[in-house]
Order: C-alpha cells, then structure tokens, then sequence
C-alpha cells in the first residue's frame, strides 16, 4: 500500500500536472488526425485509442482538485491493510508501471525486425533519420509516453478504486464472520452496539470513496470503453495490414482496458453482496434470539438495521458497479462495435 500512496500521490499531487498533461498530449500526437501511409483517418483514431488519451488527462485533472481528499482515503486504508494484502498491492501497482516499458520495448523491437515506416511516418510526420539509433530512441520515448498517458494513468486510478473497495470487503467479511460465530445469547446490547459502530465506520469510508473516486471512475470506464471499440476496430478492420504490431497494441490497449474496467466492477460490485449477507445473518440471529423465548434490548434499533438497503458505489450516478453488469458491459462494447464495423464496411462498398 505504500508504494500505491507514493506512486499515485505524486502523480495526481504534482502542482504543474497541467501542464505535463498538455506537453504529453503534444508529445504522443494525441488527436491528431493526419493521413497516415496512405491508412486514412481511422487508423489514427484507433492508434489513439478512440481518444482514451484525453479522457486520462482529464482524469488527472479531476484527482488533482481532489488531491488532499484522495491523499486521506489512502493513508486511512493504509492503516487497515494487512502486510500480506500489501505485498499483493505493491504487486499489482509495480506491474502497471512497468508496462508502459514493455509496450514500448515490444512495439520498437518489433518496428525494427519488420523494418516497416509507417510508426516513423506516425510520430515523425514523415520525416526519416539518418541515424537509426535516434530513430528508434525517438520512438521508445513516445510509445513510453502514449501508454503512459492512456491507460498506466487510469490503470492506477482503477488499482486505487479496486484496493479501497477490496479492503472495504475484507472488513465487512470480518464483520460477518464475527457475528457468524456469535450465539444468539450473547448477542446483547453491548455485543449489538459494536456491530453497528464497525457497520458505521465501514460506511464512512465507503462514502469516502465515492465522494473522492467517483468521478474519476466514471472517466475510467469511458476512456476503457472507447479503447476496447478502437481496439474492435482496429482488429477487424487493419489486422491483415499490420499483424504484429496490432495484435501488440490490442493486447497491450485493449487488454488493459478490460482488465481495469472488470477489476472495478468486480471488486465494488462484492460489496452490496457483502452488506446484504451481513443484514440476512443480522436478521437470522434475531429471529433465533426470538425462538428462544429471550427479551430483547434492542427493538426499536435492530430492524431497521437489519433490512437498511445495501450500499451501492456508482460512478457519478451514472454507472452503478454490479458484478451483473459486467456482461452487460461486454455485450454494448460487442455490439457498438460491429456497428461501427457495420458503418465502415457501407461506406467503403458506396465508394
């Protein structure tokens, strides 16, 4: 968790974040719309990811209004976080940073074996260099700073979101497993009040992070949602042209995105499950206590808790996180695909 809190915190922290925006923007020729080798129009937007790059800079801009509250959700979880749960955390965040390197490893290398032109035409608006050595360092730097900007920005913005929400889970399961060993008998005023202090500090931090991460996890999902229809396109459309490179950038791009989007809904759509498990076994031990003939000191206050809706995490109230969603999910992105497929292929066949 402590790499999270360093990694993520400087990155939306920094006070000329900006302008670093706009330079990366600039840098990796982010909605640009020039003819490439002849490709056309289509191709650049689907290199650009279906303009998932904006998406991450306005993600950014979103944290950085929210830095000092995103900056206190971290260090809170941070202080609940087990070291086995951190050692898998720092994991997962150190594996998202080290991606942008692969893919720019990968997509120069393979460049160069197929001594193609058309990335250099791509990032050098056709210009050649005599130097290979600069070429292909001139490449690395930008394909390091496209993925850089789309998706290792929003990937670290969904790790964020994905751990609060897991560790979120982790406690309302402790909570159950604590009430589950619990007899009926001993389920008294005492042992009631502390159940529902711990229920009411896991809510506080669930209404944290939808007060902190809810914007940007809508952005999220919008700029994953694009980058799968560009990469749908651009698997349907240029895989003949360019094998290599594109099935490289789809698995790099589009694999992402998908990653990141279900690791969303996964882990903040466990959590109404998780408060409704908490409320059934909540009502079934009252039930009992009930059965067995035993007064309770609680009446007025035991009800209501026990049949509270669950609470359910969204992004700006658009977008509820379900795990039933997720297909739902993988249908739209199919199917708006193959209508754009659909589009393009009717256009061609007029002209």
């Amino acid at each position: 968790m402590g790499v999270v809190v360093e990694c993520i915190i400087s990155v939306c922290g920094v006070v000329m974040v900006e302008v670093v925006a706009v330079w990366v923007m600039n840098v990796c020729g982010v909605g640009m719309v020039e003819v490439v080798g002849g490709m056309g129009n289509e191709y650049v937007w689907c290199w650009n990811g279906g303009g998932s790059g904006r998406y991450g800079v306005i993600t950014i801009f979103v944290m950085n209004r929210r830095k000092q509250e995103f900056t206190n959700l971290l260090k809170m979880l941070q202080l609940i976080c087990l070291k086995r749960r951190i050692n898998k955390i720092n994991a997962v965040v150190c594996s998202v940073l080290f991606l942008p390197f692969l893919f720019a490893f990968l997509m120069t290398l393979t460049h160069g074996l197929m001594k193609e032109k058309y990335l250099s035409k791509r990032f050098f608006y056709g210009f050649e260099f005599k130097s290979h050595i600069i070429m292909y360092s001139a490449t690395f730097c930008k394909l390091f700073s496209l993925y850089l900007l789309y998706p290792t920005l929003t990937n670290l913005i969904a790790v964020a979101y994905s751990t609060s929400c897991y560790l979120c889970c982790g406690l309302l399961q402790q909570l159950y497993s604590e009430i589950e060993k619990c007899d009926p008998k001993a389920l008294n005023y005492r042992v009631m009040t502390e159940m529902l202090k711990k229920r009411h500090q896991i809510i506080s931090m669930l209404e944290m992070i939808e007060t902190t991460l809810s914007t940007a996890s809508f952005l999220v999902c919008i700029a994953n949602f694009l980058a799968c229809l560009s990469g749908l396109s651009l698997l349907l459309i240029y895989l003949t042209e360019n094998t290599a490179m594109t099935i490289i950038q789809i698995s790099f791009m589009s694999g992402s995105a998908l990653l990141s989007t279900i690791s969303i809904f996964l882990n903040a759509g466990q959590i109404p499950i998780e408060m409704e498990r908490f409320s059934h076994l909540m009502r079934r031990r009252i039930e009992e206590r009930f059965f067995l003939g035993l007064k309770s000191l609680y009446v007025p206050s035991d009800l209501p808790m026990a049949d509270e809706k669950a609470f359910l995490l969204s992004g700006c109230d658009f977008i509820y996180y379900k795990k039933g969603t997720i297909l739902s999910l993988l249908g739209t992105i199919l199917t708006y695909g193959l209508l754009l497929l659909g589009i393009e292929f009717k256009h061609d066949f007029k002209k």
